[in-house]
């Protein structure tokens, strides 16, 4: 997997209408997409979605493995966000 660029991750949050007004965990939707559909990964980490808020000079979201995992459960009759 190759990590993401600075460039790269400029250039998609600024094709993103709004991006930088989302809040963090909607942020890290859009960086897992990023990961997994654009740099074309079968996975993703934490790690990398951090490095992703960093090289936007973004705060990262103080938890992302809880918020990754809490994602990976069905929750009621809403299938899980991330697979």
């Amino acid at each position: 997997m190759s990590k993401p660029t600075k460039d790269e991750l400029e250039v998609f949050a600024l094709t993103t209408n709004g991006f930088f007004a989302l809040t963090q965990t909607e942020q890290i939707d859009y960086f897992v997409y990023f990961l997994t559909v654009i740099k074309s990964s079968l996975t993703t980490q934490a790690t990398l979605i951090r490095e992703c808020f960093l090289l936007l000079d973004l705060s990262p979201y103080s938890n992302i493995s809880q918020y990754l995992n809490s994602n990976l459960k069905v929750k009621g009759k809403n299938p899980p966000k991330f697979l």
